[in-house]
């Protein structure tokens, strides 16, 4: 395969996750992880409280206390999500590092920096003793590279699980 296609985006009908959605899936997962943590704790003090209440005055006869059971649904079903998308950052994140190699060092440090520890452009030039605009030329540079990256290159470093998600599911939400 000529280089000129080997590199060149190539989208499949219901799967086409690219290097900069792996970069942006992995930059939103700690707050999608995090948000699903605070759903889970607000479930659990609601459904303590409400055990409490029912204890004290208990439920009526020959029915459920149904809030209670209903948190315990939410509650399982929060941890169940929070356990998948982990699951997901950990692949992305590995898939992101190895796409970063493939980087001048400086961009890869400038998108490392932006994609993985979440920092932003001017603390990125702060911490590289860059001007701002320089970290943006430079970042603007290495997402032009990582565009031209197929999808299959992208697919190498994802495990089978996930690749068959995205064919099963389409292309993931960030």
């Amino acid at each position: 395969i000529p280089d000129a296609q080997k590199h060149r985006p190539r989208h499949r009908e219901g799967c086409g996750m690219n290097a900069m959605e792996i970069l942006n899936r992995c930059r939103s997962a700690a707050g999608e992880i995090e948000r699903l943590d605070q759903r889970i704790a607000r479930y659990s003090a609601c459904a303590t409280d409400s055990s409490a209440r029912i204890g004290r005055v208990g439920c009526a006869q020959g029915t459920a206390c149904d809030p209670v059971s209903q948190f315990a649904v939410e509650i399982a079903d929060c941890r169940q999500q929070r356990d998948q998308r982990q699951r997901e950052y950990m692949a992305e994140n590995y898939c992101a590092c190895k796409l970063l190699d493939t980087l001048p060092e400086t961009e890869c440090a400038i998108l490392y920096r932006y994609y993985l520890a979440r920092k932003t452009v001017g603390e990125i030039a702060c911490s590289l003793h860059f001007t701002v605009n320089y970290v943006k030329r430079k970042k603007a540079e290495a997402v032009a590279r990582l565009e031209e990256i197929d999808i299959a290159s992208v697919y190498e470093h994802l495990p089978d699980w996930y690749i068959d998600q995205i064919k099963q599911d389409g292309v993931r939400k960030s």
